[in-house]
């Protein structure tokens, strides 16, 4: 089994004709067996639509078609490497969960402290009172912010994790 991305490929079609040594007619009938069988073996992927740069793609065997010389940074064989793929996910979620934890906590520590020392600040006249709204304002935006970008990050690696598994049995199943 081979698995190549996407690079730029405007849709299955072109992607064929990039992994496969089938011609230029695009409606032949060997260029259609091939985007068959490419659709089946990806069903993750857009069947019409630009596919995504770096879209991970199985690419199937088909016994009418010759496959072209792929790059070998591109190409990965067997199981092995879904193993690799779906360890170096888990790891790096739980890094970028520390880093947003860590952020988050600076953030709390440093509005606690402004906190603290609200009341003396508050009497260093209007311009300092005017200029803390603005820094609360602020802190309370980041704070959001981070919130925010900690849902994204989760959600895109919810979907990374959904992908990986699409290819593990993609994997599996040859």
């Amino acid at each position: 089994m081979r698995v190549t991305v996407a690079r730029g490929d405007s849709n299955l079609t072109d992607l064929a004709h990039r992994l496969f040594d089938i011609g230029s007619d695009t409606d032949s009938a060997v260029a259609r067996e091939v985007v068959r069988a490419l659709r089946a073996a990806n069903p993750h992927l857009p069947p019409r639509a630009r596919l995504p740069e770096g879209a991970l793609v199985v690419v199937p065997e088909v016994e009418t078609a010759r496959s072209a010389a792929m790059d070998p940074a591109t190409a990965v064989m067997g199981g092995e490497w879904v193993e690799e793929l779906a360890a170096a996910l888990k790891q790096a979620g739980a890094e970028l969960e520390t880093s947003m934890e860590r952020q988050l906590q600076r953030e709390e520590a440093f509005e606690e402290t402004l906190g603290q020392h609200d009341r003396e600040l508050q009497t260093m006249g209007p311009n300092v009172a005017e200029g803390l709204a603005r820094i609360r304002e602020a802190a309370k935006k980041r704070r959001a912010e981070l919130g925010e970008r900690r849902r994204a990050v989760r959600e895109a690696l919810g979907l990374l994790g959904n992908d990986l598994q699409v290819l593990a049995r993609a994997v599996q199943n040859r």
